[in-house]
């Protein structure tokens, strides 16, 4: 499955674009097209994370993207909730909140990918 990105006719390059693995503490575990910047990838306070993809483009609000909690190898993952939202003022990063199972923020390693 292929996914246009190019303005260029008939140019592909594959379904995902982008991708992070954030650590609970805001740290890059690893990532593919996005900001190493801890400015601009990194956790803002409690459960909230911002995370860059200026490498990728510098306008991704309109791209499906997607995220889980995750494990990142650690053991087995914490449970929570996760959500995404646009970063008002910068195209190029999506904020993502995480919860436990309460409902309370809480710092939680998540894999976030952009279609």
């Amino acid at each position: 499955m292929t996914n246009l990105f190019s303005n260029e006719e008939d140019e592909s390059n594959g379904l995902v674009k982008a991708w992070a693995q954030i650590n609970a503490d805001g740290t890059i575990a690893a990532c593919w097209r996005c900001n190493t910047d801890p400015a601009e990838t990194g956790q803002t306070s409690l459960g909230d994370y911002e995370v860059d993809f200026t490498p990728l483009a510098t306008d991704i609000s309109g791209r499906p993207r997607s995220a889980t909690i995750d494990n990142l190898g650690t053991g087995s993952a914490a449970s929570g909730t996760i959500e995404l939202a646009d970063r008002s003022g910068d195209p190029s990063s999506v904020f993502v909140s995480t919860e436990d199972a309460a409902g309370a923020e809480a710092d939680r390693p998540f894999v976030l990918i952009i279609y």
